[in-house]
């Protein structure tokens, strides 16, 4: 368990050192708050070379309207955006 006090969940510095200490490159998001806590997180993340994946159906905000356009500016910066069942699938074939 990482506690985080600020938004970005990087504001805890144990976060990054345990992802680099494991050699975690690429980064799973899902959350409660796609408008704040979870952007501020993806975007701390990038600033780090993490690469991002996000899966639409496990992301929530309020209102939901924004979702999807906050979903549609990380696909056109190239992040990788996915449903739950997708990435189930993709972990399934990799054992």
């Amino acid at each position: 368990i990482i506690n985080k006090d600020k938004g970005d969940a990087f504001s805890n510095p144990l976060l990054d050192s345990i992802l680099i200490k494991n050699g975690i490159n690429k980064l799973v998001f899902t959350g409660l708050d796609l408008a704040q806590c979870v952007k501020s997180t993806i975007l701390a993340a990038v600033n780090r070379n993490y690469k991002i994946c996000l899966i639409s159906d496990a992301l929530i905000t309020n209102p939901d309207s924004l979702k999807n356009g906050i979903l549609e500016n990380f696909k056109q910066s190239g992040y990788e955006i996915i449903t739950s069942n997708e990435y189930f699938k993709s972990i399934h074939n990799l054992e």
